[in-house]
């Protein structure tokens, strides 16, 4: 029933330093009626004068060239709640804005639920960088996803069903070995449906 960041007791540290430690990227992201540039660097002082930074968040974030298309690139204003863009560029623009500060701990809500195959791939890539330089907690229902993760948690319901590495579950054949079989099965009836002449 405690949680620690760095052998503390985050009830014991200052709001602002649990608040500074922790990057987050929720499934649904939150955009300003602002730039793209903005955007990613909200969390900066003077996101006008840091744009390397940015472009680098949003190149990790795997949005970069999503945003060289926009009609203005990174001084396209996004709209209200971010209406210029797919899902899919919303939540890549959310997970910029996350990284942009590199933040001891990273909090990805679902950030594969709006992105295409090819696209997942590349961010999950970047996921494994950012494993390599803090902590990453990965809320996901992607098998795939999951895998890559050092422990594994299945809740249902809020409560914990399951937890350990992608291989002990498996082996256990619970709901996660479950769902790795469904979603195995559905990545090879696309493939097949893909590759079948019409």
């Amino acid at each position: 029933g405690t949680v620690f960041l760095d052998g503390q007791d985050v009830c014991d540290l200052p709001l602002e330093v649990v608040r500074a430690s922790i990057g987050y990227a929720q499934q649904d992201a939150f955009l300003f009626s602002t730039t793209v540039l903005r955007n990613v660097g909200y969390a900066l002082d003077d996101p006008e004068s840091q744009r390397p930074l940015i472009e680098s968040a949003a190149e990790e974030a795997q949005v970069r060239d999503d945003i060289l298309l926009l009609p203005d690139g990174y001084q396209t204003v996004v709209g209200e709640r971010g209406v210029q863009l797919s899902g899919g560029q919303k939540q890549r623009v959310a997970l910029a804005r996350a990284l942009i500060r590199e933040p001891p701990i990273l909090v990805l809500d679902d950030p594969l639920s709006a992105v295409d195959a090819r696209t997942e791939a590349a961010i999950l890539e970047a996921i494994d960088r950012q494993a390599q330089k803090r902590t990453v907690l990965l809320i996901t229902h992607r098998v795939a996803a999951a895998a890559r993760c050092d422990q594994v948690v299945v809740l249902e319901r809020g409560k914990v069903l399951e937890q350990g590495t992608h291989e002990e579950l498996l082996e256990e054949g619970g709901l996660y070995a479950l769902f790795a079989e469904e979603q195995q099965m559905e990545a090879a009836l696309a493939e097949g449906l893909a590759c079948s002449p019409l």
